[in-house]
């Protein structure tokens, strides 16, 4: 069952982190791999994708802390917030130029989202009840 807010929240947080790749792309990032890479979480090592992982982990924990009232809501709001976020990691992927790799990269970004929200969403489980 889609839970809208959960939805709407991995996809608000996915354009969040985005905006910020992009806003720090040089300063933070180096620009990519040693190229006039474009600005997205997957073409720069570790940092975008350890910052966008770790905002939708915070996200599935806030969504689940706040609007599941069980352990298995809880689980389907962190599914949900994966879920938004790899719809608007594909919208952004689109709009930057997706390449010849481009289904390999949304499934790369559907899993780092997926793991890091399962996470996320898992830290609050105990709290809740069955």
């Amino acid at each position: 069952m889609l839970k809208w807010r959960s939805l709407g929240l991995g996809a608000a947080t996915f354009l969040a982190t985005h905006a910020v790749v992009v806003a720090k792309w040089s300063l933070w990032f180096g620009g990519g791999y040693g190229g006039p890479q474009k600005p997205w979480f997957l073409n720069d090592g570790n940092g975008p994708v350890a910052l966008t992982a770790a905002a939708l982990c915070i996200a599935a924990m806030a969504a689940a802390a706040l609007w599941a009232r069980s352990r298995g809501e809880s689980i389907r709001h962190g599914l949900n917030v994966a879920m938004g976020a790899t719809i608007a990691a594909t919208a952004v992927l689109f709009s930057v130029g997706p390449g010849t790799i481009f289904p390999i990269v949304i499934v790369f970004s559907g899993a780092i989202a997926l793991f890091s929200s399962a996470i996320g969403s898992l830290v609050v489980c105990p709290f809740k009840s069955r």
